[in-house]
């Protein structure tokens, strides 16, 4: 055995199809993981991994589903120096897909010397002010942004809530720097608002211009700057609304759509902007009525939840395999999933108690993974994570399958007491 494959969290790891890696007998892969993200990975799973270590989350408090997989880092660096020193032998490479684990997975990477993204790659990608100033250097247009500071909040309220609003216009967002799906965002219509938010401790936020377009999700996949896939989804409702209880969907656009075009120019520039890493990446960006695209955030990984079977079908390529690839060197045999074009939603989580489950009225085939039975007591979502289900959906008739993506934004998947 002379490759050693060290996973930091599987969170996002689990469209990856180990079946489909050459020389599989001659790598051993490791997992670091909280407990809170083992109880959620199945036996068969847990049986890829040669070795499983468990570690704390961050905050051994965290009410968070998000917190839960952030793993401790003196605890988790014990553990990967003692695999380094048994394996010193060995070729060792470190990876993580869990959007909250990204950076310090670069941090260890500085600290010990391995291969792969380091720390000032992935910064970038990770604070979101640092994000929209590099977007910006390169001309390109993002919301009007500032850092929030919580003594000005605290002191004088109502005076800085005139300074934003001034500002930015109203509504405006604020949001953590480092936040993933939604979690942690403010929609901010009032003084009201603005005083009575709800910030968690030690964290940095930002507040930002609320941009009124459509939402669309840009996909790449690069290596050695060239992109090597590229796939452009179209959002039914923008990511926050789903704290309102809104169905989220988004279905890829034919190449041959004239926004396809526009989208993937911009993007491109603005991924370079950022440092075009190895590796994929997810952004999201808006295009208003006026026809202007307004770059919104990316991360330095690919599509999550069942995003990836979507883009597995649509492109008969499993992402997660290309991207472990390009940043291990490890070769994977091509995927067999039969293409189809195919797009993957949210069902929305609002506060009540479940008394029906509805099936969609639609003409294209379909899975439906529900998170919630009859009878549950919900509360109200807080983020794209906390769903009562998921679905995919196909069809090889592009246009009736675009026709179903649009009456979902008249579906009501639960019906509450």
């Amino acid at each position: 055995m002379n490759r050693i494959i060290v996973l930091l969290s599987d969170k996002g790891f689990q469209n990856f199809k180990f079946e489909l890696i050459e020389d599989r007998c001659n790598i051993k892969f490791i997992l670091i993981t909280t407990n809170h993200c083992l109880a959620d990975l199945d036996y068969e799973r847990q049986e890829n991994f040669n070795e499983i270590f468990v570690v704390d989350c961050i905050d051994t408090n965290a009410i968070s589903d998000i917190t839960k997989r952030i793993v401790d880092p003196k605890q988790t660096k014990k553990v990967l120096g003692n695999i380094l020193v048994r394996y010193r032998n060995h070729k060792i490479t470190l990876h993580s897909y869990d959007e909250m684990n990204l950076l310090f997975a670069a941090q260890l990477r500085d600290e010990f010397n391995l291969p792969g993204l380091h720390s000032k790659q992935v910064l970038p990608f990770r604070d979101k002010l640092v994000m929209k100033e590099r977007v910006q250097q390169a001309g390109l247009r993002t919301p009007i942004f500032g850092k929030l500071e919580p003594t000005e909040l605290k002191n004088n309220p109502s005076t800085y809530f005139k300074f934003i609003s001034k500002f930015v216009d109203l509504p405006f967002i604020v949001k953590p720097i480092d936040s993933a799906g939604s979690e942690g965002v403010h929609t901010i219509n009032s003084l009201h608002d603005f005083i009575s938010m709800q910030l968690e401790h030690n964290v940095i936020y930002e507040y930002e211009e609320f941009i009124n377009g459509n939402m669309f999700s840009v996909n790449c996949t690069s290596q050695n700057s060239k992109i090597l896939l590229c796939g452009i989804t179209e959002y039914l409702v923008n990511s926050k609304d789903i704290q309102d209880g809104n169905l989220n969907a988004d279905i890829f656009l034919l190449e041959s759509d004239p926004r396809y075009k526009l989208l993937h120019q911009f993007a491109i520039k603005a991924l370079h902007a950022l440092g075009c890493p190895d590796g994929s990446t997810h952004m999201e960006l808006f295009l208003t009525d006026d026809n202007e695209i307004v770059f919104l955030e990316v991360a330095a990984r690919f599509k999550g939840l069942l995003g990836l079977d979507a883009m597995e079908m649509n492109f008969g390529v499993n992402i997660s395999n290309l991207t472990f690839s390009i940043e291990s060197g490890i070769k994977c045999l091509p995927t067999s999933v039969k293409r189809s074009y195919c797009f993957d939603g949210i069902l929305p989580k609002k506060e009540g108690i479940v008394s029906k489950l509805n099936a969609p009225n639609v003409t294209s085939q379909y899975k439906l993974y529900w998170n919630v039975n009859i009878g549950d007591k919900l509360t109200a979502a807080e983020s794209l994570i906390t769903n009562t289900g998921l679905f995919l959906m196909w069809n090889d008739n592009y246009e009736q399958l675009y026709n179903d993506y649009l009456t979902l934004a008249h579906y009501i998947p639960i019906e509450y007491e």
